[in-house]
């Protein structure tokens, strides 16, 4: 799936965490997996990333707009978990959801480059945001 797409990460690593004693997944770390420094390149709205990623074959804007999306994404997944506050839920299990779906949005993703080629109208939709497309998904 997408090998003709790179995904070079070079000058961009995620954010450090705080050591835990039992170097275990804490909920800050789950909430916070997919967040990068240094400072991202700007972007008018995240779809951006997405049209980018098409444009130049290169999956890296897929992880900056999945760094701009993640506290949506969680609290979709907080919802789906039943849970209101933030310390009622396993760290872990929550991140394997959070896996599974950045795993599935890239599933949608390759579905949409596969379909569709050029980056001025990549989906059928017309100008239907990615961020609406991967939300009625999940």
């Amino acid at each position: 799936m997408l090998r003709e797409y790179s995904w070079d990460m070079t000058g961009y690593k995620p954010k450090s965490f705080p050591d835990t004693p039992d170097s275990g997944i804490t909920r800050y770390m789950a909430e916070r997996i997919f967040q990068l420094e240094p400072e991202l390149p700007k972007a008018e709205n995240i779809n951006d990333y997405i049209l980018s990623a098409l444009r130049e074959k290169d999956l890296k804007y897929f992880s900056f707009f999945l760094h701009h999306y993640e506290p949506q994404l969680n609290n979709r997944i907080k919802s789906f978990l039943g849970v209101d506050s933030g310390d009622q839920y396993d760290p872990e299990r929550f991140l394997d959801i959070k896996l599974s779906c950045r795993e599935a949005m890239l599933q949608i993703c390759y579905l949409h480059l596969s379909l569709h080629t050029g980056c001025h109208a990549p989906f059928s939709h017309g100008r239907r945001t990615m961020v609406g497309i991967l939300a009625d998904q999940l």
